[in-house]
């Protein structure tokens, strides 16, 4: 799955979880059918394609995407559709930043949204699908160049 952003839900709304986002109604219907035969659902995502702070509305604008355009690479985003059932058995399988690196901020805030501790797998084998933690991988062996680092 592509791009994702991360939903938080207000307290008693239910769980906070990653949510595919899928540009063109065959790419959301062929998500959406996933999800909706899925047991478990690990969305796995590079770091820097998260939106964690931004609805998917706003990326659209940001990025001048409509429905409007004929050419796919134009279309909109649009969130598949994730009850508070499937919402607990959504996981994310990303990258992880330190501080002090391009995407350390954004790295802060996914985890802030998941309640995400050290992003370690240091569960993932031994549990049951809805006791999975969402795991970020460190990605570190970069450029010591903040411009380099980016070009990575």
């Amino acid at each position: 799955m592509s791009n994702h952003f991360v939903k938080k839900w207000g307290p008693n709304w239910g769980p906070t979880c990653p949510v595919p986002l899928a540009r063109g109604l065959p790419h959301l219907r062929f998500k959406q059918t996933l999800i909706n035969c899925a047991h478990e659902i690990y969305v796995v995502a590079p770091l820097g394609k998260i939106f964690a702070d931004a609805a998917f509305e706003q990326v659209n604008v940001a990025l001048g995407f409509d429905e409007k355009y004929a050419s796919a690479g134009r279309k909109p985003y649009q969130e598949v559709d994730i009850n508070d059932t499937k919402a607990c058995g959504v996981k994310l399988i990303s990258t992880s930043r330190i501080v002090g690196r391009v995407l350390s901020n954004l790295n802060v805030r996914v985890c802030d949204r998941l309640a995400v501790q050290d992003g370690r797998a240091q569960r993932f084998v031994d549990a049951a699908a809805e006791d999975v933690p969402h795991i970020l991988f460190p990605f570190d062996r970069l450029p010591n160049n903040w411009y380099l680092e980016k070009e990575v």
